[in-house]
């Protein structure tokens, strides 16, 4: 199960959303890559990561960054978990450490904040009784971290530029673009993304294909038309952001 709730507004340009993620009897979900990072503090039972067959205990409050490759998620029954969405640009604004460290990495929550305000907020989330509270208390703590400053508004335009072109543009092109040089551009997007311009693209190319493709569609069409230059490279990359052949994950339903 799967609740949402909004943020307070001071925290919207940053944080799109918090998510209390529960299971009754265990599961184990296929998370694909996102153009956003994203903060978790386990309330009951366990959470895994499932890596090469080994069973990875996350800690409980956590930290993910951009990846790249798909992750499979393992609830225990029972469990449950209070996740922080953030922004494509919005996780940088909370943390003392910059969010491209953590590419392709999930890692405590004490690697980039206070240890002290980490203990505070697990024991917090502990207390709480109910959802509103658990809410009421995460919220009340982002706000306590969000430091002072205004968003990067040039790589907000690079961002919109990059959905816009659902990830088919040449960085060099788009650093031009924003009179700005590719070298610098690339440092300003990476430092407030958590990965490369490059990067980014190809994670909005690959879920813009996941989003359309049919179980009907001829798959080397959508590989040249999403950019791809054969039906080869186009299967390895999608093997390595779902884990799946691309006719095997369109028969399976379970993914978020």
């Amino acid at each position: 199960m799967v609740e949402t709730f909004m943020p307070s507004e001071v925290l919207r340009p940053y944080i799109s959303s918090y998510k209390i993620i529960s299971s009754i009897d265990g599961v184990t979900n296929r998370l694909l890559p996102d153009t956003a990072a994203a903060m978790g503090i386990r309330i009951s039972g366990d959470v895994n990561y499932i890596e090469n067959g080994d069973i990875v205990r996350l800690p409980r409050a956590v930290v993910s960054g951009l990846r790249k490759s798909v992750r499979l998620v393992q609830y225990s029954p029972g469990s449950a978990m209070l996740i922080v969405s953030f922004k494509q640009d919005g996780a940088a604004a909370f943390f003392r450490e910059p969010v491209s460290e953590i590419f392709e990495q999930s890692v405590g929550l004490e690697n980039v904040m206070d240890v002290n305000a980490v203990k505070f907020i697990e024991e917090a989330i502990a207390a709480s009784q109910t959802m509103p509270e658990r809410i009421r208390a995460i919220d009340k703590f982002m706000v306590s971290k969000l430091r002072p400053g205004s968003p990067d508004r040039l790589v907000e335009r690079a961002i919109e530029s990059i959905q816009r072109t659902k990830g088919m543009i040449r960085i060099a092109e788009l650093a031009k673009d924003l009179y700005i040089s590719e070298d610098a551009f690339s440092k300003r997007f990476q430092k407030i993304t958590g990965s490369t311009a490059k990067q980014f693209a190809s994670i909005i190319r690959m879920k813009s294909v996941i989003e359309t493709v049919q179980v009907s569609d001829s798959f080397t069409d959508t590989a040249l038309e999403a950019g791809f230059y054969d039906q080869a490279h186009f299967n390895k990359e999608f093997k390595i952001f779902t884990g799946l052949s691309p006719a095997a994950f369109l028969r399976n339903a379970r993914q978020w």
